[in-house]
């Protein structure tokens, strides 16, 4: 039957029902009374449904508006002090079958179901039995009362003026203590009860009748008396309904959570657990939950808890100190959770995260170990467990110590993906000198392969170093690097003979030099708006020369590759200077006159190292030189009025040049020593600077040089000090008789053969 169809019914029942039961009255068959209950609540707070507890067995005349058990009977029979928890659903199955403490009504899709309280109390089971979860104290419950050991009768009804929606109901149990007289009839309209009490005989007016309310949706409150016809009975809730409020995540397109994401929200009133609700981020605005009211004067504390999946986003608290929670809660954050992802400029990306602070909140915060992706997450906490939260937005400050690098990202909500980085301006750099094969060399190794090897592991090692010192402390590593990498330097950096890097420079993007000395294979500097994937120029000076060259920034790191990658195999080396030439003839020729020189020269550098990790033992830093040199000296001869045998006669003499050339094997004795010789590797002519004077000292003559020895030294970065010695050897020359005519040709001529010695000190260049 529909509900338009029986609400003319039951009317025409009330107006019929009272006239009849006073008819009982006045015949001394049957004794009636009126009793309103007034319920002191707020409307919006009014029962949804009403059960009366009564001893007496009810006897009810009208039954169209009671919820019955499945015989039609419309009550149900309680075990005396026993404590019950009382709920009501409502369900479309028709074919529900209620238990023996279960009333139904409207074709049992509306059910009250009357048990004992479960043994299991965690949250997850209060899910189970309540769909939307809730603490102790608020599950509805009563006590049901006791007379000579017997339980009472329960009789519910629902409120005609309430719609209830679903998990919404308010059930109020009330005890009616009237003594032998039977319930006949009950109803509820908002906040006003109408019961009808009778019995057989006569009915004193004046017998005590009263009332309290035992539990339920609302707390047990103390027995009120009939007034007249009305028991004023106050309603406190046990629990109030409220929505809360609270920082959500963002929903950028960047962000790893989508709208379908869940995440699962944990709510806990003064320490007892709701149920953990499953939800979508689009829930989150709409959030209800029953909160317990309780004594003025305590304070109460809401806590709740964000997850997804194993990720904290948020800790959330709130708390006040009325009886009744504000009309809408709002939580703050005492703990959250968020991620920075580490830009590919970051330098210890997937090895170590950066420290961060929150200065202005005191909030602790971890730091974490990154992934391989980079992504550091973070969980930043009061430092007081009994914290009233902090508001948004916070500043929180990122810090690597190592790098001396700091920067500044804002929070705004939970869960926020942070990408920020320190200016470019201010960034620092690391610089690796990765000269792994001459760090092999200098550690005498046997194998190139196993040198590599140890020289990478020594890489990856010092960058943990670098960007998480600590943890290298930790593991024992900082001291054995640091000593192990002392030794190395030290050779390296002083370096084998002809190999020592003096420094290297290089140039940001405005121009400006920064120069590095090797002695520490990374450092770390601030390069003026340096950002990832910038070529950097830079250029090495050294025992060597190099050609410059360019580093590309790669994972904030400028890796500056072996120098014999760009050391220059050949150098051009100008030279010139003045000494002593020391001429002499074989057997009895004559003696030759000792006389000043002056020579030039152009050296080509071939350098022999080439950047290889040779074995220790055959490793002599070399260079082979070719060079040409123009040596200009006077040559002496006897002229005709000059017999042999006049040694008081003066010789004379005439400029002879020499035009040669040698090849030289220099041995890089130490950093600014070099030392050349030529063991006959060389040779050239001589002839007269002027053309007659071939009559006298002789045409284009060859000569060889069987050693030729030379000593340099570094006094600056491109000059040096140069000694040379070379013997000038198998020179012909023209010997001369008395015969012979000082002014003219003489058909047949003797030679002698000249030695000569030279000794020459001059400065020599550096160009290339």
């Amino acid at each position: 039957m529909s509900r338009e169809r029986v609400l003319p019914v039951r009317l025409l029942a009330l107006a019929i029902l009272p006239g009849l039961i006073l008819l009982l009255s006045t015949s001394g068959a049957w004794a009636v009374d009126n009793i309103e209950l007034h319920f002191a609540v707020k409307p919006e707070l009014a029962p949804t449904h009403l059960c009366v507890l009564t001893f007496a067995e009810p006897n009810l005349q009208d039954v169209s508006n009671l919820f019955q058990r499945v015989e039609n009977r419309p009550y149900i029979s309680l075990d005396p002090k026993q404590n019950y928890t009382i709920n009501w659903t409502k369900s479309d199955l028709s074919a529900l079958l209620p238990d023996e403490r279960t009333l139904t009504r409207d074709n049992r899709r509306e059910v009250i179901s009357v048990s004992p309280p479960s043994d299991a109390t965690d949250a997850d089971n209060r899910c189970d039995q309540h769909r939307m979860g809730e603490p102790a104290d608020c599950v509805p419950a009563f006590t049901a009362p006791s007379v000579e050991s017997r339980g009472p009768k329960m009789v519910c009804t629902a409120n005609g003026s309430i719609t209830v929606e679903a998990n919404r109901s308010r059930i109020a149990v009330v005890q009616l203590i009237s003594g032998q007289r039977e319930l006949a009839y009950l109803e509820l309209a908002g906040n006003i009860a109408r019961l009808i009490i009778g019995g057989r005989g006569r009915l004193n007016r004046h017998e005590p009748v009263a009332a309290m309310v035992s539990g339920g949706f609302y707390k047990p409150g103390i027995e009120k008396q009939r007034i007249a016809d009305k028991i004023h009975l106050p309603l406190t809730p046990r629990c109030v309904r409220r929505a809360l409020q609270l920082p959500i995540p963002g929903r950028s397109p960047s962000h790893h959570m989508t709208e379908e994401s869940t995440m699962t929200l944990d709510v806990a009133f003064m320490g007892d657990a709701y149920c953990k609700k499953k939800l979508q981020i689009a829930q989150i605005d709409d959030l209800e939950y029953l909160i317990p009211t309780r004594a003025e004067g305590g304070r109460s504390r809401l806590t709740a808890a964000l997850k997804h999946g194993d990720h904290i986003m948020a800790d959330y608290v709130a708390s006040w100190t009325t009886a009744s929670p504000p009309a809408e809660i709002f939580l703050k954050p005492t703990k959250v959770g968020f991620t920075w992802i580490a830009p590919a400029s970051y330098p210890c990306r997937a090895i170590a995260c950066p420290n961060i602070s929150v200065p202005r909140l005191g909030l602790v915060c971890n730091r974490p170990g990154p992934t391989e992706e980079g992504r550091c997450r973070y969980t930043c906490e009061a430092p007081n467990s009994d914290s009233r939260g902090f508001d948004f937005p916070a500043e929180v400050v990122f810090e690597l110590p190592s790098l001396n690098d700091a920067w500044t990202e804002v929070l705004t909500h939970p869960d926020q993906e942070l990408t920020g980085y320190a200016s470019p301006a201010t960034r620092h750099t690391i610089v690796h000198l990765a000269f792994c094969s001459w760090r092999c060399a200098a550690d005498n190794a046997d194998d190139w392969s196993e040198c590599k090897s140890s020289c990478e592991d020594d890489n990856k090692k010092r960058q943990t170093q670098i960007c998480d010192p600590k943890a290298a402390e930790l593991g024992g590593l900082s001291s054995a690097i640091e000593s192990r990498q002392a030794d190395k330097v030290k050779k390296y950096s002083i370096g084998r003979q002809g190999d020592q890097i003096y420094f290297i420079s290089i140039w940001d993007k405005h121009g400006n030099a920064y120069r590095l000395r090797p002695s520490q294979f990374e450092q770390n500097i601030v390069i003026q708006d340096a950002r990832e994937g910038d070529t950097i120029p830079y250029c090495i000076k050294g025992d060597r020369r190099y050609f410059c060259g360019g580093a590309v920034i790669k994972k904030g790191q400028l890796t500056i590759p072996d120098p014999s990658k760009k050391a220059r195999m050949f150098s051009v080396m100008p030279y010139a200077g003045a000494g002593i030439y020391h001429p002499w003839l074989t057997g009895d020729d004559g003696p030759a006159r000792t006389g000043f020189l002056g020579q030039i020269g152009l050296g080509f550098h071939w350098h022999l190292r080439i950047g290889k990790c040779l074995r220790s033992a055959w490793y002599i830093p070399a260079a082979l030189e070719v060079e040409p040199s123009f040596l200009l000296a006077r040559q002496s001869y006897r002229p005709l009025d000059n017999p042999v045998g006049a040694a008081e006669t003066e010789n004379e003499r005439e400029w002879y040049d020499r035009l040669g050339g040698s090849v030289f094997l220099y041995l890089y004795v130490t950093h600014n020593t070099h030392l050349g010789i030529s063991p006959a590797l060389g040779g050239g002519v001589g002839f007269p600077l002027m053309t007659k004077n071939s009559h006298y000292v002789g045409n284009v003559r060859g000569y060889w040089i069987p050693l030729a020895l030379t000593i340099r030294y570094r006094v600056a970065q491109n000059l040096m000090i140069e000694l040379a010695s070379k013997w000038l050897a198998a020179e012909r020359f023209y010997k001369y008789t008395a015969g012979d005519s000082h002014f003219a040709q003489t058909p047949e001529r003797d030679y002698s053969t000249l030695h000569s010695l030279t000794m020459s000190v001059g400065l020599r260049w550096w160009i290339h």
